[in-house]
């Protein structure tokens, strides 16, 4: 819906009466499009909690490779022979 400066009130009084009309249209239409896509597809019965996305995280940083380098293992006490022994060797 294009509006025409030209044609606007100059009365503030008149434009906020305009832009409440308009706010009270757009909250009617967004009601009657939530109500229209319930109606389509029916209600969202699968919901995620929120601690459920929690638990995907921590899986994923537990799963997620050790970036230390293994200078600083020896130095946190960790035993890295067993790890050296099948290390390919290089030339």
């Amino acid at each position: 819906m294009a509006v025409n400066v030209a044609t606007l009130p100059r009365d503030p009084e008149a434009l906020q009466a305009i832009i409440l009309e308009q706010d009270r249209r757009i909250e009617q239409l967004e009601r009657y499009l939530h109500q229209f896509r319930r109606w389509q597809l029916g209600v969202k019965s699968e919901r995620i909690h929120p601690a459920q996305l929690l638990l995907e995280f921590a899986g994923q940083i537990e799963s997620a490779p050790s970036q230390e380098s293994p200078a600083s293992r020896a130095a946190s006490g960790v035993d890295t022979r067993a790890a050296d022994e099948f290390r390919p060797s290089c030339p």
